[in-house]
């Protein structure tokens, strides 16, 4: 007969078997752990939904679709305060924000009020004082109120974009931290030795959230790149029938479906690449921390071809690391290319500089006694060269004979003189706009308003809804308060991110916060020549990607 004693931390169950020599075990029965509430469960697999399908869709440029995106993040806030405020649901009970993420929300209600100030309808005798010309044109209109805004709906349309996005970043932000475990290889270990190891054990540790939405945003990266290489291979002809003609002109030259701009897809895959490579490289650092704390003092290269059933993991992230890099290059993007290859250069002298010491590695004693052959030191001298020049040639087949005369006539087209000249002169119209309304702007979403009194004839055949460059359009639409809104943002969040990385102490948890730091800067890097984030699958992945970074922070600010 079995017996049972109850314990307060949970029900110890004794269970013997005298028919069988008397053998008896124990079983530990833990009690089940409160789920939370489902407004937390529910808003990460919509946010990773998100995440994953609205780049589909012309990289959300479809109105449909956007509609779509911006009523099921509306309709989930609305239903979690209704659940809320009836008492059905305790809404993040453990509702907390780090020192990031506080500013962030700071700054964000200050840019809300700015873009509300800019629809308020005032006397044109008031409006003078603000924006002269906006009222001198509201005054033509034969109108006696106006606003600041030339054109209303524009600002509204993308104050409602913004409050969007932006409740979905801090809504991620705020939710409460949960400790995940990385998987280091395809198969579980059966030396329970290693678990022992606290530094490997702290290592290994990392936010679920945040794994989570990394994982979509590399997801979404892969996707769209498997998908654009899918559409180049075809000579740009529509995947399934879904491209739309009046969307704009196939490109069979370079990769950039389901974008239009092939630019926008190299941003996409800067924030998907830079996530992936520092995850990969982290892998390294905690297969190597393990393979050390076991006694294994061979190098990863050398348990790689020994033991290649051990890294499935580092497989199929290399596999998606591969896949994106080459997509990036195909794009054919100049900021983009040199940007991705940067960015990974970057990672990886991060990734040399931050490794776990646990002692010296141990050294052939014929090496330590100087008696290897001449051949075996000087191959050991040019392997890193030779592993970067094998690597590039691995790429280069990939690219192909096509692909790489279409790379090298690029980069001839970006060598020469005028290459650039379209970009500058629209640079110099967005100053003169916002000459015209320096103090609050011209309005948001407004830059093609002010721009069409100061587009030259070689321009007036464009369609230019656009600067080319997000920072002077925001300075145009925003004006001088704007701008110094946006000055004070990138200046916290250079500041914080710098101190995280000088609080972080484990090599792995600092391998993180550089990659996320590298995934939302190389996007705004590259905005200077682009405007990635009127893309509105763009603007949310990038949202995810910062809201995941002021977690990474905070954290290791508050550590």
């Amino acid at each position: 007969m079995g017996a049972e004693k109850a314990v307060s931390e949970g029900e110890v169950h004794f269970h013997s078997d005298n028919a069988f020599g008397g053998i008896e075990d124990a079983e530990i029965v833990q009690p089940k752990a409160q789920a939370a509430p489902w407004p937390e469960r529910m808003s990460l697999r919509i946010i990773c939904a998100l995440v994953l399908l609205f780049p589909l869709f012309y990289g959300g440029k479809h109105d449909l679709a956007l509609f779509v995106v911006q009523l099921v993040i509306f309709g989930f806030a609305a239903a979690a305060s209704f659940s809320y405020f009836r008492g059905r649901v305790e809404l993040l009970a453990d509702f907390r924000l780090g020192s990031l993420s506080r500013r962030l929300l700071i700054f964000s209600g200050i840019f809300v009020m700015l873009a509300a100030l800019q629809l308020l309808a005032l006397p044109l005798g008031l409006l003078e004082y603000v924006s002269a010309n906006a009222a001198a044109l509201y005054s033509a209109a034969g109108a006696t109120l106006g606003s600041v805004s030339i054109e209303r709906a524009a600002t509204l349309s993308g104050l409602v974009q913004f409050a969007a996005f932006a409740g979905c970043a801090f809504w991620i932000m705020a939710l409460p931290y949960k400790k995940f475990s990385t998987s280091l290889s395809a198969r579980p270990s059966r030396r329970r030795s290693r678990a022992k190891n606290q530094l490997l054990q702290r290592a290994r540790s990392i936010d679920g959230v945040v794994d989570l939405l990394q994982r979509s945003i590399i997801f979404a990266g892969i996707a769209c790149s498997l998908i654009s290489l899918g559409h180049l291979a075809l000579g740009g002809q529509a995947l399934f029938g879904l491209f739309d003609p009046g969307r704009g002109g196939l490109r069979t030259s370079r990769a950039h479906w389901p974008f239009v701009n092939p630019n926008h897809l190299a941003v996409l895959i800067e924030i998907a690449l830079m996530t992936a490579f520092a995850r990969l490289l982290r892998l390294t650092q905690l297969t190597g921390l393990r393979s050390q704390t076991s006694g294994d003092g061979r190098r990863f290269t050398a348990r790689f071809f020994q033991n290649p059933e051990k890294l499935g993991h580092h497989t199929s992230a290399l596999l998606g690391v591969f896949v994106m890099l080459l997509c990036g290059i195909l794009t054919l993007s100049r900021a983009g290319g040199t940007l991705i290859v940067l960015g990974m250069i970057l990672l990886w002298f991060v990734f040399k500089s931050n490794q776990f010491e646990m002692g010296p590695r141990p050294v052939n004693s014929r090496r330590r006694r100087g008696g290897e052959p001449a051949a075996v030191r000087t191959l050991r001298k040019i392997a890193k060269p030779l592993s970067v020049l094998a690597v590039l040639l691995f790429i280069l087949f990939f690219v192909g004979q096509t692909g790489g005369d279409k790379l090298l006539s690029r980069i001839e087209y970006g060598l020469t003189p005028n290459a650039n000249q379209t970009r500058a002169e629209l640079n110099y119209v967005s100053v003169d706009v916002l000459s015209d309304y320096p103090v609050l702007g011209v309005g948001l979403g407004n830059w093609h308003r002010g721009a069409a009194q100061h587009i030259s004839r070689d321009l007036a055949g464009y369609k230019l809804d656009y600067a080319h460059n997000e920072f002077l359009q925001f300075a145009a639409e925003m004006g001088i308060v704007g701008s110094l809104l946006l000055f004070c943002f990138l200046g916290s969040l250079i500041l914080l991110s710098r101190r995280a990385l000088n609080k972080a102490h484990v090599a792995s948890d600092k391998m993180l916060l550089w990659g996320s730091s590298a995934a939302i800067g190389l996007p705004l890097l590259h905005s200077l020549v682009e405007f990635p984030f009127h893309m509105p699958a763009l603007a949310l992945i990038f949202a995810v990607a910062l809201a995941v970074h002021a977690r990474l922070v905070d954290q290791a600010l508050g550590s």
